[in-house]
Parts: C-alpha cells; structure tokens; sequence
C-alpha cells in the first residue's frame, strides 16, 4: 500500500484540490461558508478530500471524495481515521448524513464498524418540495393559523435555549447553531408556535451558497397545528424571497414528518438525515 500524507485544505493549496471539489466548495473553504477540509496525497498528488463543519463541539462531515483511480485503496479509510482522531482531541461529536438509499453508504458502514464509534440517533431527512405545491400549502394554512405564527427569534433567549435541550440529541448540528444566536438563520423566514409558555413548534430557515432553505421543521406530539402556523408562516415568506422551482426543507419528528404528507405529499426525500456518533475516550 502507498504511503499516504493528510494536509489540511488552505487557500494556498485550493489549486492542488481543486479537480476534487465543486465551485462551490472552493469558496465556502476561503470564505465564510464554514467548511474545512483536509486531503490526502500519494506520489505528490493529491488523491482525495474530506470536507466537514463544525459548530460548537459538533463536526459534520460533508463530503468525503476520493479520485476514480485510488478508489478501493484505503484513501477514505485513511481520511475517516484521520477525522476521528482529530474529533478525539478537541471533544467533538462527529455527525454523518447518509444517503436516502438506505444504510449502504460506504462512509456510514465504515464507522459503524468502527469499535471507539456508537450510533446515538437516526431520525429525519431532506424533502425537495415543488414550489406550487408549497404555495398552495402556505395560502392555505395561512387563513386558518395567522393568528398563531410568531416570529422565533422575538422569543426569549431561555425560550431558545429550552427549545435547544429538546431538540439537541436528534439534530445537534442544528441545536448548536441556535445556542450561537440568530446569526446562522435568515430571521424573516424563521416563525414558532407556542403553547403553555414553551416553543413547541419551529420552522426554521437560513441561507447558504445554494440560497434559502428550510432548515428544519419540528413539532412535538401532539401540536400538529402550531407546526402547521409555523410552516405557512416559513413558506409564505420564503416564496416572496426566491424563484427557485424547488423548496429545501429539513424535517424531524413523526408529527412534523406527518404534517408534510398531508400539505405536500408531491416532495421528494433527497437525504435522510442524520447518523449521529459518539467518540469514544480511546477515539
């Protein structure tokens, strides 16, 4: 087996990694896209990447891509190993999406067999929603549950944080980003319904390189309604703010996954989400 060298990914060596990465990518690593990435190299190339996140002790891996002629020769492995030991240090948790498939994906099988590694969640996923279909949803919902729609980030801060403890062992990546404040989130887009004092519904919205989405949809049993106020209130907003032909939406829970079904049963599941892992003290 060759000997292989991880380098983290700079701007300095963007050019060397360059064939291995979209446009996009390329500039969320220099920029304020908060990835990072490291990539190996065999024989003074560079033969793969691994691109990850990391909010508040959580690490996402993003994508791991290995060239088509070093494929099935331990380049990933090596990469994972390589993460994971990194995680071991700093204390973080590593999240891993995996594909709509099913559990095949080869990333998600390799550290599952890991021993220092301990599935802790499996719930959730991406729904691609036609942008009609989201219209005549949002118009709707929005004349039976107007009165309901409150914007989340009008919420007090313990309301925030409260909603943070709840929702934190499914979606930790996302829980993380709302204890760092509202800076993540596209704020019009992001609405709550409440009920006894507590958050117990949230669409929430941000903005990255690929424009706006739909983060997250979340519902606790039982408060199907407010779940439907909160989303007429997301999409509404959404649609004036973009003319893309499709809506990203991230959605959790049972309630919220069954809300979906009954407004727009037309989306598509794109990614499930997430295989959530914990390291380890030999990690």
């Amino acid at each position: 087996m060759p000997e292989y060298t991880i380098k983290k990914i700079g701007i300095e060596s963007l050019s060397e990694v360059g064939h291995l990465l979209t446009v996009s990518e390329q500039r969320q690593l220099v920029g304020r896209g908060g990835l990072q990435g490291m990539a190996v190299y065999a024989e003074g190339l560079c033969i793969g990447v691994l691109l990850f996140s990391v909010r508040s002790r959580t690490c996402q891996i993003e994508r791991v891509e290995v060239a088509p002629a070093w494929r099935r020769c331990g380049v990933g492995r090596h990469m994972l190993r390589g993460l994971l030991l990194l995680a071991g240090r700093q204390h973080w948790q590593v999240v891993v999406p995996f594909a709509a498939a099913g559990q095949r994906d080869a990333v998600y099988c390799w550290l599952a067999a890991q021993p220092e590694m301990a599935i802790a969640r499996r719930r959730g996923f991406v729904a691609q929603i036609p942008r009609e279909a989201v219209g005549k949803a949002a118009a709707r919902l929005g004349k039976r549950t107007a009165d309901a729609v409150q914007p989340l980030f009008d919420q007090s801060k313990k309301s925030i944080a409260a909603l943070c403890d709840r929702i934190e062992s499914v979606f930790p990546v996302v829980a993380a980003e709302l204890r760092q404040g509202e800076s993540g989130f596209y704020q019009e887009l992001s609405c709550c319904g409440k009920a006894d004092g507590q958050i117990k519904a949230v669409s929430l919205a941000a903005e990255d390189a690929d424009g706006l989405n739909l983060r997250l949809l979340y519902a606790e049993a039982g408060c199907g309604a407010l779940a439907m106020g909160a989303l007429a209130g997301s999409m509404q907003h959404m649609l004036q703010k973009t003319n893309d032909e499709q809506v990203s939406m991230t959605v959790t829970g049972k309630s919220a996954e069954q809300l979906l079904d009954k407004l727009c049963p037309t989306y598509e599941v794109t990614q499930h989400l997430y295989a959530a892992y914990a390291i380890g003290e030999n990690g």
